[in-house]
């Protein structure tokens, strides 16, 4: 469900734009499967993507997407993203007016969407999307504690009209980094309208 959200809401935001450029910007890149659907959407995409791109196979998938979908429309930023994100973002970054039309978080940070909802948008609307490969109860994303970001996000008024749902299980019959072969997969996934 999650890949059909994700290419619906980014044709109906370049349907809105009339052809222009729609920016993705997203925490995680993974084995860069998100990047790939982003960009699948449509020609006006492109992706900001951060992650430590500390695994082989991450910059190969990186090129791969570039020579697939040209080397402008994806940017690859290299580094822990409590750090990165932030310092892409700066004031300095800010003045040229980078802009996210789409958010999507599934990085470990415990910051990356207080800092993507908070200093990528301008203006401050945009969609900004997260994945919980465990919880929605994890203290640090969702809403498990006081300080978890999403809940804090939209108490604050920064997040409204949220979804939350959870896909259905799936067990990994090989090992991956994030898990083991064997083990039962549920990932949760929560949208909503990111006002800064």
């Amino acid at each position: 469900r999650q890949s059909y959200i994700f290419l619906s809401i980014l044709q109906q935001l370049t349907t809105a734009k009339k052809g222009g450029r729609i920016r993705v910007c997203e925490t995680g890149f993974g084995a860069g499967h998100s990047a790939a659907l982003f960009l699948s959407a449509s020609d006006n995409v492109d992706v900001i993507t951060f992650d430590k791109f500390d695994r082989p196979y991450q910059i190969p998938a990186v090129r791969f997407l570039q020579e697939s979908f040209g080397t402008n429309r994806i940017q690859y930023i290299k580094g822990n993203t409590c750090n990165t994100v932030p310092a892409y973002f700066s004031k300095e970054q800010q003045n040229k007016e980078i802009l996210c039309d789409f958010m999507h978080a599934s990085s470990q940070c415990p910051t990356d969407l207080y800092d993507l909802t908070t200093m990528a948008t301008v203006p401050k609307v945009g969609i900004i999307t997260a994945t919980a490969m465990n919880s929605l109860y994890d203290k640090d994303v969702y809403f498990g504690s006081p300080k978890a970001q999403w809940l804090n996000l939209r108490s604050k008024g920064c997040v409204t009209q949220t979804t939350c749902w959870k896909e259905d299980s799936k067990q990994l019959h090989k090992s991956y980094v994030f898990a083991k072969n064997g083990t039962k997969m549920d990932h949760h996934f929560c949208i909503g309208i990111n006002t800064g």
